[in-house]
């Protein structure tokens, strides 16, 4: 696991800890977003397959980028997005460190940078929308209810 992928999965806190299986103590239970972290196109299509009748998010995200730590910071520590990712398959691309991966992915879903969403429907296929850029959490709220029709 590189430095970067650890600053990361730090900086999710909680939601790290539960996608990686780890149990929280009650007084830490906060809901939080587990991201899945995938390095490959390979990694992505496989967290498609395992995500059933679920939706997915890709969130593309890098340390250097301020979106993608003001929405770890705050979108993504609040409740409303939280609840409205509940059936959502959360999965996260940290391209930190530029590499070949990174690079390759990036390509693949046609995306110029961080922070950017891609999303799939429940039956594993892209939406035609991406989300990018920083959204607060009332918009990225807003922006997620219209992508997947809620």
């Amino acid at each position: 696991m590189t430095t970067s992928r650890r600053r990361f999965l730090a900086m999710v806190g909680a939601g790290a800890a539960m996608a990686a299986g780890a149990p929280l103590a009650a007084e830490t239970a906060i809901r939080r977003i587990a991201f899945l972290p995938v390095g490959s196109i390979a990694d992505v299509e496989q967290a498609l397959k395992q995500a059933g009748c679920r939706r997915t998010l890709l969130w593309f995200r890098a340390d250097w980028d301020v979106g993608s730590i003001e929405l770890s910071q705050t979108t993504f520590a609040d409740q409303k997005v939280i609840a409205a990712l509940a059936d959502t398959r959360c999965l996260v691309v940290d391209v930190t460190d530029d590499s070949d991966d990174d690079k390759a992915l990036m390509e693949h879903f046609g995306i110029f940078g961080p922070p950017t969403f891609v999303l799939f429907d429940k039956k594993g296929r892209r939406l035609d929308e991406n989300i990018v850029g920083y959204l607060p959490p009332e918009k990225f709220v807003v922006r997620i209810e219209e992508a997947f029709g809620n």
